[in-house]
């Protein structure tokens, strides 16, 4: 089971349209540095799954080598 975030309308709108999501603008956890009280594992971020509002996957994401960027391991159209 992979951890998951919900997307607000912005972020939706990046991932449908395939647009980088940088780490610092984009609200997902930055790998390495993951607080112990967090949903997700402590370490290196895992892939993480996007899902709107209405629980929908949008796409499965996974930081990327510069740690600055998460790369699309795939997106779902809707």
């Amino acid at each position: 089971h992979l951890p998951a975030i919900v997307a607000d309308e912005i972020m939706s709108a990046k991932v449908k349209h395939g647009q980088v999501l940088d780490i610092e603008e984009s609200g997902l956890p930055v790998p390495g540095k993951l607080k112990a009280d967090s949903t997700f594992p402590q370490g290196d971020a895992p892939d993480i799954r996007i899902i709107d509002t209405h629980d929908t996957l949008l796409a499965v994401v996974r930081p990327d080598k510069s740690g600055q960027t998460y790369k699309y391991c795939c997106v779902f159209s809707s």
